[in-house]
């Protein structure tokens, strides 16, 4: 089910940041920190404003270096999966390179893929249901690899390139990935024109980069199901 940021109507600033910590508090190595996660929440939305200017939206540093400072606070993964050091985590994210690109080099994106089947999934670090899809978009960007580019863009604050890269190697995936340099905020979703502010959120584009299908609200559900049946019918295997 996709998780919605902002809903059908733009929320405040405050609302998105809350939502954005309930993701990051229903992965199971948060639940032990969910209070002093909450509590630099709180702190952090009062005090990234400049006074007398609350016209303009802030930005979400604040509520990521809150996610930073319970990872740094978190217990280890028990999974079987999660790198044990340091030097393992890096050796796991060497064979990803993250970009930061504006929303508005989208579009130069999405033509420079022409000639093939493009599969852009939007997703966040922050966003459970979005990392829970992942090894299944990059397995079939493997499945159809003479076809089918996947093209992985996260609505992540810049500072988590790292992170980005390693939850994307653990999920098998290579290559180059991108990070938008507007972060979690109102003006990527809606620069992207992302339905309902909702993530995950999938896009597939046709050779001729005409958009073929979308994965996600008021759009064919974001389901490992759904995405291959439409694969297989537009890819015809």
């Amino acid at each position: 089910m996709a998780r919605s940021l902002f809903g059908k109507k733009l929320e405040t600033e405050f609302e998105l940041r809350g939502r954005v910590l309930v993701n990051m508090l229903s992965r199971n190595r948060f639940y032990r920190w969910g209070l002093p996660l909450l509590a630099l929440l709180f702190l952090a939305s009062t005090g990234c404003e400049k006074a007398g200017d609350s016209s303009k939206p802030s930005t979400l540093d604040s509520p990521t270096q809150a996610a930073d400072a319970a990872k740094n606070t978190a217990l280890p993964s028990s999974s079987p999966d999660e790198p044990t050091s340091e030097t393992q985590a890096n050796d796991v994210a060497a064979t990803v390179t993250v970009e930061i690109i504006s929303t508005a080099d989208f579009k130069s994106l999405l033509d420079a893929q022409k000639g093939k089947w493009l599969l852009v999934d939007f997703w966040g670090t922050w966003c459970v249901p979005c990392r829970e899809l992942l090894p299944h978009t990059v397995s079939v960007g493997k499945k159809f690899a003479d076809k089918l580019v996947v093209m992985p863009v996260a609505i992540d604050d810049a500072a988590q390139k790292d992170e980005i890269a390693r939850v994307l190697s653990q999920s098998g995936y290579a290559g180059t990935a991108y990070c938008v340099r507007e972060g979690i905020s109102m003006e990527a979703f809606e620069n992207l024109e992302i339905a309902g502010g909702a993530l995950p959120h999938l896009r597939l584009y046709d050779p001729e980069g005409n958009l073929a299908a979308a994965f996600g609200v008021d759009a064919l559900p974001p389901t490992a199901e759904a995405i291959d049946a439409e694969l297989e019918k537009q890819l015809g295997e």
